[in-house]
């Protein structure tokens, strides 16, 4: 049904086939509803939304929105380490997208010291 997760998965997949089109507008819309919509059923740190959180941080990386990618992927990282515990391998996923990005946006000290620190 339209509310299910297999309907946020297609939902958040179609946002990022939007995206690779260049189509930033709608592929945020979508993408921004699957997660308020996932946030709503589940709450910041179910596995699902902790996902959704950090698909918007792809489109915002790829859209070249560094500082919106960064809080995003942040956000996730926490949230999965909260869930996970940080050692476990999804919020390291998290904090070397959040390198990443900031790697991306000139921080390369910055994001050489988080490598560092999540690099065990």
């Amino acid at each position: 049904g339209p509310g299910s997760a297999s309907a946020s998965g297609a939902r958040a997949s179609l946002a990022d086939i939007l995206s690779r089109k260049g189509e930033w507008r709608e592929a945020n819309e979508l993408i921004d509803a699957v997660y308020a919509d996932e946030l709503a059923r589940f709450g910041p740190t179910h596995p699902v939304v902790i996902v959704m959180l950090s698909k918007q941080g792809d489109l915002a990386a790829r859209e070249g929105k560094y500082d919106i990618a960064e809080r995003r992927y942040r956000a996730a990282a926490q949230a999965a380490g909260k869930v996970f515990g940080e050692q476990h391998p999804d919020p390291l996923r998290h904090w070397a997208h959040v390198a990443m990005v900031m790697a991306e946006a000139g921080k390369t000290q910055e994001a050489l010291d988080l490598f560092q620190r999540i690099i065990p």
